[in-house]
């Protein structure tokens, strides 16, 4: 039978994965808000205990799906808490789904683009995102690759994006999904194969996207009628690479 540091251990779980399940529901939000639900959640994950982590972060991500718990935890400092955190692949899949719960919400997007402090820029989010989609996890990067297909829209991430070489990172992810389609690997693992796919796809038609409409605002049309001048920007060597290869 379970003592000591055990028992708490299964009890703290137990509460965890039962709260996980409520937090989705929007109508416990102002209870857990109420009750310092965040100050509980950042304690727990930044304990020592990997299967405590894993299920708050569930729980976090649940939380997260609510656009009010969002900017709460932006405002509160919550990704300066999350960012940190050492990317192990047991809880991967986790701390993708909070990045992913986040940006489902414009104005979460805008203001993860306003940040300014060093430990929580665009620049750190997308580098612990692609940390993540570097696992061999296929949940963590369906997650990863849903956050990408949202923020991507954003100049904010798209340079910082294209600085870490994303660009190689996205296709080679795409790559991986269609080697496992050719092998014909049966079951579960194709579905979920299917669906990193998918959203690698969505991906880089934003990231494409995204660069052409700043392509074209840099077409600067001088005065001249018919024999205006047209001044072109290069695009960078990630999103001409990209377009070759996409």
């Amino acid at each position: 039978s379970l003592q000591g540091a055990d028992l708490l251990q299964r009890e703290v779980l137990y509460l965890v994965q039962g709260l996980c399940v409520l937090m989705s529901y929007k109508e416990c939000l102002g209870v857990a808000l109420q009750e310092g639900a965040l100050d509980i959640v950042l304690s727990l994950i930044e304990g020592k205990d990997k299967i405590v982590c894993h299920e708050t972060l569930r729980m976090l991500a649940a939380l997260l799906s609510h656009r009010k718990f969002s900017m709460v935890f932006i405002e509160a400092g919550g990704l300066q808490r999350l960012l940190p955190l050492p990317q192990m692949t047991y809880y991967a899949s986790s701390a993708a789904l909070c990045l992913m719960s986040m940006t489902h919400f414009r104005g979460v997007v805008d203001r993860l683009c306003r940040l300014s402090d060093p430990t929580c820029t665009p620049h750190a989010l997308i580098a612990f995102a692609l940390g993540l989609l570097e696992s061999a996890d296929e949940v963590a990067n369906s997650n990863v690759l849903q956050l990408l297909s949202k923020v991507l829209a954003e100049p904010a991430f798209l340079r910082p994006f294209d600085a870490l070489g994303g660009a190689k990172l996205l296709l080679k992810t795409t790559g991986q999904c269609v080697d496992d389609g050719h092998l014909g690997t049966a079951g579960s693992k194709l579905s979920r194969g299917k669906t990193v796919a998918k959203w690698a796809c969505l991906a880089i038609r934003n990231y494409l996207r995204t660069h052409l409409l700043l392509a074209a605002r840099q077409l600067d049309p001088k005065e001249g009628g018919s024999d205006a001048v047209i001044k072109k920007r290069p695009l960078t060597p990630d999103a001409e690479e990209a377009v070759a290869l996409a």
